[in-house]
């Protein structure tokens, strides 16, 4: 088995003319702006718009074609880019009644984490050898560290937009019940990431190939196994270049365009091929097995520096094919007996381009392959079976505000009233048998901002209403804690007792229930002192509501993987959303929080119950499905039976397992695409003294 030999012209490519600096800003103003495009793909993937979910694979796409190749530094350009075209117009509701400043400021500081993520994600497309065809895999990976890391901090993160939240209408749903919000949105990226794979290796030369300003002329020769063009500037057969990043294995010094990099230099990782020379190939033609070298010659063009033996019948005359093949035939030629120029080596020559081109697309196909099959076979992994349970009928109760905005609190009692007469409607409707009997009331978060604890009257309403309707009502209630501080609360309140079980919010939002640095922050605007003083609760997240234990989210906290995790490792057996969306107007806060909660029914398998003040509420089955929801800042009632659940997905027991894995993944490809990149930066450096010293020996 001999090994490949690859001459010493082809250890590097001279570099040709460096792009000019306006090229330069060019070519990154392209890359930027096709990062910017994807970005807005991906927000117009996520609800209200749900039958664009599918808008999230070209979003992808589009981000890989930039980072393929690129250096680290165009990779953030193009992950801040990406972030700034995806999270301005998702996060348009934070600003709709505090000004456009703040918002602006959240959506350009949350897009640092993707543009750190996406200069990681362009460093991986270093990876050397077999493992360098798997660049999607490492970087979708990166993409969920990115979303750890921005869930993360600070002030407790900022998870909202994870791409697994955007897709309660994709066939990979049913992946959220295998590893959660983190494997749902690596499968979607990696989806978008192999797709940008599949096309960049089915143009000619990948998408690199296709369009390259800035490229050096290298005046180069192309050195396959003992085989050159000597041409220069001849174009690769379709495919065959990048035919050998997947199957040869090369690292590269690329000469780099908006779209990534062409790869100038291909030098191969420990290939070998079979044969008893360099001039040989038993295992198939050069074509086949791609090639792995593009080098420069240094003896000027058109010299060969790897034909076979530079003999008449060498590829590099044109004229000689003939003569070749005869001599070959006959088994004297140059090649000898086992030389690759003879009938059946010609023939599998002229198959070549066809079959790398196959072993090009191989591995982003197959990736797309299982990612497409995922979804299906993840439906078929039943959950760990649990308790006997039973049926519950519960009742949603969205009393509307008298007015949008941040001012919708100004009439509190306004507010109470509303979520009272609502449910003594529904009791009167209860009553008139045209409505069942709920075993459990949800009211929503702020339902009472009079604390019924320090507040007879507000107490003495919301009993009221509890008598009526002859069921416990969960209250979201603002509490007055003794040293001064705010606790937003989800209260049980039981006819004629009070409160009989009690979850403080325990992920409370910056900037708007508690603001951080407020002296400092206060220098930008002037709603930072109508932001509250909230102090987060304990506990799992978990209360009993007529025997039922359920988990409690409120509002902000369903973005957090452990608000419904806790909980459902507790004994949840319904999951309730109680949430405030009267501040943020007619945006489309409340159907992302909507899709959220579709997604956490799914990784959990248990029933979702969303109520807000001023809609959207919802009632949510297990497998994702909307059964009933409202309209927004409108009075209404959902009333539906659900079948309560104590089973365990594979999610809920491994809990941020497959996140943290995944982000080592990552990290660890990273890593090693960084050891490569310095060394190959060491070796350029040799090598150029080594030419240096040469030039001098031979100038004397």
């Amino acid at each position: 088995m001999a090994s490949l030999r690859v001459s010493p012209a082809a250890e590097a490519v001279p570099p040709g003319p460096a792009p000019t600096r306006s090229r330069r800003w060019l070519d990154s103003g392209v890359a930027a702006g096709v990062a910017l495009l994807g970005g807005v793909l991906l927000y117009l993937s996520f609800p209200p718009r749900d039958g664009l979910w599918w808008l999230v694979l070209p979003a992808f796409a589009l981000f890989g074609l930039v980072l393929r190749d690129a250096r680290p530094g165009r990779g953030f350009l193009a992950g801040f880019t990406f972030g700034l075209g995806f999270l301005l117009p998702l996060l348009v509701w934070t600003g709709f009644f505090v000004g456009s400043f703040p918002w602006i400021v959240l959506a350009a500081f949350e897009s640092l984490f993707l543009g750190l993520t996406g200069a990681l994600m362009a460093l991986v497309s270093r990876v050397p050898g077999r493992l360098g065809a798997l660049w999607p895999v490492w970087a979708a990976a990166l993409w969920v560290g990115g979303e750890l890391l921005r869930g993360s901090v600070p002030f407790g993160g900022f998870p909202w937009g994870r791409v697994g939240f955007g897709q309660p209408e994709s066939p990979l749903l049913p992946v959220a019940a295998i590893g959660g919000v983190p494997l749902l949105s690596f499968a979607t990226v990696l989806a978008g990431l192999a797709l940008a794979e599949l096309v960049r290796r089915l143009l000619p030369s990948g998408v690199s190939g296709a369009y390259r300003p800035g490229r050096p002329a290298t005046g180069g020769t192309r050195v396959t196994r003992g085989v050159t063009n000597g041409t220069p500037g001849t174009p690769d057969p379709a495919g065959a270049t990048d035919a050998a990043d997947a199957s040869a294995g090369t690292t590269r010094a690329a000469a780099r365009g908006p779209l990534g990099a062409h790869a100038a230099t291909r030098v191969p990782l420990g290939a070998g091929g079979a044969g008893d020379g360099p001039g040989t190939d038993g295992a198939g033609t050069d074509a086949e097995a791609g090639y792995v070298a593009e080098a420069g010659n240094p003896d000027g063009p058109g010299k060969d520096t790897g034909s076979r033996n530079n003999d008449p019948g060498s590829r590099n005359d044109p004229g000689s094919r003939n003569d070749a093949a005869a001599g070959s035939d006959a088994g004297t030629g140059p090649g000898g007996p086992h030389g690759n120029d003879s009938g059946a080596g010609h023939d599998r020559a002229r198959r070549g381009p066809a079959t790398s081109r196959m072993r090009a697309i191989a591995v982003p196909v197959v990736l797309l392959i299982l990612v497409g099959v995922a979804g299906p076979l993840a439906a078929l992994v039943p959950p760990a079976p649990g308790e006997p349970t039973r049926a519950v009928t519960v009742a949603a109760i969205q009393g509307n505000v008298p007015r949008l905005g941040l001012d919708f609190n100004a009439q509190r009692r306004a507010v109470l009233d509303n979520h009272a007469r609502e449910t003594e409607r529904l009791a009167a409707e209860v009553a008139a048998g045209r409505q069942p009997q709920p075993d459990v009331v949800i009211w929503p978060e702020n339902s009472s901002d009079i604390d019924p604890l320090r507040n007879p009257d507000a107490a003495a309403r919301i009993d009221a209403a509890a008598r009526a309707i002859r069921a416990p009502i969960m209250v979201g209630a603002v509490l007055i804690n003794p040293e001064g501080t705010t606790s937003n609360a989800a209260l049980v309140w039981q006819a004629g007792t009070g409160v009989v079980d009690r979850q403080d919010k325990r992920r409370i939002q910056p900037f708007g229930e508690y603001m951080p640095w407020r002296s400092f922050f206060r220098l930008f605007s002037s709603y930072v002192d109508r932001a509250g003083f909230f102090v987060p609760g304990g506990g799992d997240g978990l209360v009993t509501l007529a025997g039922v234990p359920t988990a409690v989210a409120i509002c902000w906290e369903i973005a957090f993987d452990d608000a419904f995790g806790d909980a459902v490792a507790a004994g949840a057996q319904l999951l309730a959303v109680p949430s405030n969306n009267a501040t943020f107007g007619l945006t489309e806060m409340t159907y992302q929080q909507m899709a959220m909660s579709r997604v956490r029914a799914v990784e959990f398998d248990r029933p979702v119950v969303v109520v807000t003040t001023s809609g959207v509420s919802g009632m949510i089955t297990p497998d994702g499905t909307v059964t009933r929801r409202t309209g927004q800042f409108v009075p209404d009632v959902l009333v539906d039976r659900v079948e309560l659940r104590t089973t365990t997905t594979l999610s809920a027991r491994l809990r941020s397992g497959p996140e943290w894995a995944l982000a080592v993944v990552g990290l660890a490809a990273a890593g090693l695409a960084l050891v490569v990149t310095r060394r190959e930066r060491g070796d350029a450096v040799g090598s150029s003294g080594r030419r240096a010293r040469a030039g001098k020996d031979e100038n004397g």
